[in-house]
């Protein structure tokens, strides 16, 4: 697969004629340096030392494709280190937008938390059992012609009038039929209540009359018995 594939970055594919330039470069200066005779500057018994570089040459071809190949390198160094440069500033700019990304997926994962938690109580109140609904209220047509103003506004749309408020304005009615019975219910109590009172006084002042008359009765024999006598 061609490299041009593999390496798609701006900083990275600036590289690919440098590199492919030098690469060139040193395959020249290897087939130049093929091509001359051995060297003859240095013996066969002369000390060799490893840690300096070998002779090189005097060929005017092959110095000019050593001084390509040392532009060339430098070429490629220069762009080597814009190109690690390039990378640690994309390196802290992925970090710095890893760490916005973090963020923003935690913010969202607690707005669909919340979301969850939203519809849930929602689902809730829409399948609670409210107590108002086992209330035997008035229908809504009979509360309608009781009060047509209301019935007026929820046929015009005027204000915020809806099923809800007339609802709530039913519920209102049926508390204030019911504190009225609740009302006339105590006052028949207090009216039972006084009536049990004055039925045991009754009874008392009857009880007492039958003791007066047995009484009475008694003390009047003697009489009866002179106006029975016959003269």
């Amino acid at each position: 697969m061609d490299l041009s594939q593999i390496i798609t970055s701006p900083s990275l594919t600036s590289l690919l004629p440098a590199l492919t330039s030098t690469k060139s470069t040193c395959l020249s200066l290897l087939s130049t340096l093929s091509s001359l005779p051995p060297t003859t500057q240095t013996s066969p018994t002369a000390d060799f030392d490893p840690t300096q570089p070998p002779p090189f040459p005097p060929d005017p071809t092959a110095l000019a494709a050593k001084s390509s190949l040392h532009a060339s390198l430098s070429h490629l160094r220069g762009l080597n280190r814009s190109t690690i440069h390039a990378i640690r500033e994309t390196k802290s700019l992925t970090a710095s937008a890893k760490v916005e990304v973090d963020t923003l997926h935690l913010h969202l994962q607690n707005l669909l938390y919340e979301q969850s938690h939203l519809v849930s109580s929602i689902r809730a109140c829409e399948g609670y059992e409210h107590t108002y609904t086992s209330l035997p209220l008035v229908s809504r047509e009979e509360f309608l012609s009781l009060h047509p103003e209301l019935e007026a506004k929820l046929e015009n749309g005027e204000g915020e009038v809806g099923e809800h408020e007339v609802t709530i304005a039913r519920i209102e009615h049926e508390y204030r039929e019911r504190e009225g019975l609740e009302g006339r219910r105590q006052e028949l109590l207090r009216r039972k209540a006084e009536l049990v009172k004055d039925n045991k006084k009754r009874r008392e002042d009857l009880a007492s009359l039958d003791v007066d008359l047995e009484r009475f009765v008694e003390a009047a024999g003697p009489i009866q018995r002179i106006f029975e006598k016959e003269y």
